[in-house]
């Protein structure tokens, strides 16, 4: 029993020292108090130390926008070192934003723990703006730091938003006086001002910060060709803005910092050129000198073949030609040409259409140039030509075979150029001749480039254009023939004329004669009988029914009996020494024949017409009868029987008509025909397009014909002499 006491009263003993051992508390503890004192001006923030058995070597308060606060993300204020407990405060004037809530914690720091207090909240009414007083260096280069000297910085980092003339930097470091921050390096100007903007204020410093301009030390290579690489070693290279020209050609750069830049030569001509390294605006800038030349030069010895058509291939013969085809650049004088195939000795190309007939042709290989003189084009193969006879409008096919497109090819009738030449295809090349051409046979030419090919064989036309009538509009009007020449007169449009003219057909000369000394008129008869020429009939307002004899010889006009016609005449002819002139009786509906002794100055009547004879009906006199076509009628009349014949119809209704060498000539719808009295045949005679096909007279001289036009559209004295020989 008694050793049962003893041993429970050791116990009792052993237990009780045990609990006795607590260990000490070796940190502070730390209580954050209400802020108070809110003004614009700042707050005041409040804290106590409820325990410390230890000294603290700093305590104070740290705050920031967010609930979670450490010293890397919130501003602090710092009050030092203090032993024991007790309370603490501090008045805060920097780094508040107004309307803004923050949290403020209390801190102490011994020498081995950091405790915190727990975090109060407040709305802040504001604090002092930040103060900006200086920085240091005011010379620098890109992403160099910056030290900005002043007042109520915020620690925060994100906080200090500072700018070189609108470009942001980034803070490295902050205190409530001095931030350190790196050169922007997309800062392009080379004079900036600096900015502060922090808890809604914005501060800036007068003083400018300059940048540096780069400095290149060496180029390694100096000599390259064109895509080649060349590395750039210096100070101060590398910035947002960095550029490298090899004369005004911009390099592609590869590799980059401040101190070296590896970049491609672009292409550029072989020679020397100047390395410039662009910064900033432009006006930090470096240069360097610089080679552009290839091992070896290219050489160009022998073009083969020397003469080529266009399209086809030639091949360029030389040495040190680049084997890759986009590294050669062939042209035929300034034009770039296609390149088929290449090899180091030998380039084959693709012959264009350059400027010139004889190009200088130049290679261009490595950035390097060389030329030979020693090449011109072919000009096309010609064959003949289709057809050989062509009037005004009609179309002229050239055949052969390398006729180009464009300008470089040429026709030429004589020496006048056509305005418009096409080519088909390569085999022909086709043009129109011009409504006005002066000659029968024509010298015909292909000029290619300064080089002109005439064709065997001359182009001729039946149609040709002689001077102009210089006079009045002709419509409806009258013409005479004495002695191979023409006179010419009366009619017009819109407005009547009197005036007279004669036309030489050998000088192609118009002289005006004395006027008609009869009233202003249009379709008058005419006809020539021995050695006068007659008048008569008519309208002017009305119908008229003079008759006028005209004198070649003097040029004077006299006065005549008048027609015993009832009706209008229309028409007047000559048969041998017989003079005649239809009349178109309106009110008995008929067309009469009547004939004129012009020794007597008397009319007699000699047969009713089957057909109407109009001014505009078409009349062949053909040995000693005369032929009348109008459209479905064709008629024939002989004097001597005073007899009329059908004939049957006439293939078209014709615009005019002539007779030349006892044969009849038609137009009409821009086709010629031929009438045989013989055979009372009508055979096609080609195609005719005239300018004017109404006429405002027809008259047949010395075996030629003259067509004066008188309107389709409009009214024009277009002229036409028609030569059945060619």
């Amino acid at each position: 029993m008694k050793n049962r006491l003893a041993l429970f009263i050791v116990t009792l003993i052993v237990t009780g020292c045990t609990k006795e051992e607590v260990t000490p508390r070796v940190f502070p503890r730390v209580n954050t108090i209400q802020v108070t004192n809110i003004t614009s001006g700042g707050a005041t923030f409040k804290a106590e130390i409820t325990f410390s058995s230890v000294p603290m070597v700093d305590h104070g308060f740290i705050w920031s926008k967010t609930g979670v606060q450490s010293f890397p993300n919130s501003d602090k204020i710092s009050l030092g070192s203090r032993t024991g407990a007790g309370d603490f405060e501090a008045t805060v004037d920097r780094s508040l934003e107004e309307g803004v809530k923050y949290y403020v914690r209390a801190y102490a720091i011994s020498e081995d723990h950091t405790v915190f207090g727990k975090a109060v909240e407040f709305v802040s009414l504001g604090s002092k703006a930040p103060v900006f007083e200086d920085f240091f260096p005011t010379l620098g280069t890109w992403d160099d730091t910056v030290t900005i000297v002043g007042e109520n910085f915020s620690q925060v980092l994100i906080e200090n938003e500072v700018k070189f003339s609108g470009n942001s930097a980034t803070v490295i470091k902050a205190s409530p006086d001095t931030l350190q921050v790196l050169v922007p390096f997309d800062l392009n100007a080379e004079f900036s001002t600096l900015t502060l903007s922090l808890i809604g204020n914005s501060v800036a410093l007068t003083k400018e910060f300059q940048l540096r301009a780069p400095i290149i030390e060496s180029v390694t290579p100096n000599v390259g060709l064109p895509n080649s690489t060349v590395t750039i070693s210096g100070k101060y290279l590398r910035s947002g803005t960095t550029k490298i020209y090899f004369g005004t050609a911009e390099a592609s750069i590869l590799n980059w910092s401040a101190s070296k830049i590896d970049c491609k030569v672009p292409m550029v001509p072989n020679g020397d050129v100047v390395i410039k390294l662009v910064a900033g605006l432009g006006n930090l800038s470096a240069t360097a000198p610089f080679k552009v030349q290839p091992v070896n030069l290219p050489q160009l010895t022998q073009i083969e073949p020397a003469t080529a058509h266009y399209g086809e291939t030639i091949k360029l013969k030389g040495d040190f030609f680049s084997p890759e085809i986009a590294e050669n650049t062939v042209k035929f004088d300034d034009y770039v040409t296609t390149i088929v195939s290449a090899s180091k000795t030998e380039l084959e190309v693709i012959v264009p259409l350059p400027e010139r007939r004889t190009p200088t042709i130049s290679v261009t290989s490595y950035g390097a140039t060389v030329s030979l003189d020693a090449f011109s084009m072919k000009p096309p193969n010609i064959t003949g030509f289709t057809p050989h006879n062509a009037g005004p409008y009609i179309e002229v096919t050239i055949t052969g075979d390398h006729f180009v497109f464009g300008s470089f090819q040429k026709v030429l009738l004589d020496d006048v150029e056509i305005d418009e030449a096409w080519a088909n295809s390569d085999t022909e090349l086709r043009f129109r001749v011009p409504a006005k051409v002066y000659k029968h046979s024509i010298e015909l030419k292909v000029k290619f480039y300064d080089q002109e090919l005439v064709l065997n064989d001359d182009l001729t036309s039946r149609w040709i254009s002689v001077p102009d009538f210089p006079g009045s509009t002709l419509n409806s009007s009258i013409s005479l023939v004495y002695n191979n020449m023409a006179y010419i007169g009366l009619g017009g449009g819109p407005d009547l004329s009197n005036q007279f003219w004669k036309f030489n057909p050998a000088s192609k000369q118009w002289s005006r004669l004395n006027d008609f000394p009869g009233s202003k008129r249009y379709n008058s008869f005419s006809f020539t009988a021995g050695s006068k020429g007659y008048v008569g009939g008519g309208w002017d307002m009305e119908k008229s029914l003079e008759m006028w004899e005209y004198d070649f010889a003097n040029d004077s006009w006299t006065q005549k009996s008048d027609i015993p016609f009832t009706g209008a005449s229309t028409l007047g002819f000559m048969i041998g020494n017989e003079a005649f002139a239809v009349e178109h009786d309106y009110d008995a509906s008929e067309f009469r024949l009547w004939k004129y002794d012009y020794n007597s100055d008397t009319w007699s009547l000699r047969t009713v017409c089957p057909m109407h004879i109009w001014t505009n009906t078409e009349l062949f006199v053909i040995g000693n009868a005369a032929y009348f076509a109008d459209g479905g009628w064709f008629y024939k009349y002989t004097p001597a029987t005073n007899q009329w014949m059908s004939l049957g119809g006439a293939p078209n209704e014709f615009n005019f008509g002539f007779t030349l060498g006892g044969v009849g000539y038609a137009y009409g719808s821009n086709y010629f025909y031929k009438y045989n009295a013989a055979t009372n045949t009508w055979t096609e005679d080609g195609d005719v397009y005239l300018s004017n096909v109404v006429p405002g007279v027809t008259f047949t001289v010395n075996g030629k014909a003259y067509i004066i036009s008188g309107h389709t559209y409009e009214y024009t004295n277009s002229s036409y002499e028609f030569d059945p020989n060619f």
